[in-house]
């Protein structure tokens, strides 16, 4: 490639990354929780705590639900810490927004389960075996972070200006 072309042709890209509307950013959402466990069962008045993430850029629909993909889980409950690869599908849920709760599974022993909540009048729960008896418990989410993620048109305008870098470089000053 003739250095004029090099450069006409970095001209060009960076001009048009300049005129393209970049799309929203996406972002990677963390969050800690803590389950309260009710008045029941051999766990009463007992808390867990934990913290999950998900690419808010990356979901499926349920009706009026946005369900995101956990990207990371932790959650330690009767003296085990549980990671997402322990978990049935484990999703975010989200409505207009706003995190309502988790869906998320744990299957084998101990058994527990995370479910949506309904707004203020019922709030997210936790369920779990109890020895043989159901219990169950309300969780509390603190969203503790938000990490902007690159977007390809980014990565497409510095990839861009690298190469006319080197080209520049590596060929010479046109003239």
């Amino acid at each position: 490639m003739t250095p004029l072309l090099a450069q006409s042709a970095t001209t060009l890209l960076l001009a048009l990354a300049t005129l393209l509307p970049l799309p929203a950013q996406a972002a990677l959402m963390n969050y800690q929780f803590t389950v309260q466990n009710d008045n029941n069962g051999t766990l009463a008045n007992q808390s867990f705590a934990g913290s999950f993430s998900f690419d808010d850029a990356s979901f499926t629909t349920d009706g009026s639900e946005r369900l995101y993909t956990l990207t990371g889980f932790s959650f330690g409950f009767k003296g085990t810490t549980f990671g997402a690869l322990d978990l049935v599908d484990p999703k975010a849920i989200l409505i207009n927004g706003q995190l309502v709760g988790l869906s998320a599974v744990h299957a084998s022993d101990p058994r527990f389960a995370f479910t949506r909540g309904f707004g203020a009048a019922l709030p997210a729960g936790f369920a779990y075996d109890d020895n043989g008896r159901d219990s169950s418990g309300t969780v509390r989410f603190e969203r503790i972070s938000t990490t902007d993620v690159p977007e390809p048109a980014t990565i497409a305008l510095f990839a861009g200006a690298l190469l006319g870098w080197w080209a520049r470089r590596t060929l010479g000053p046109c003239g």
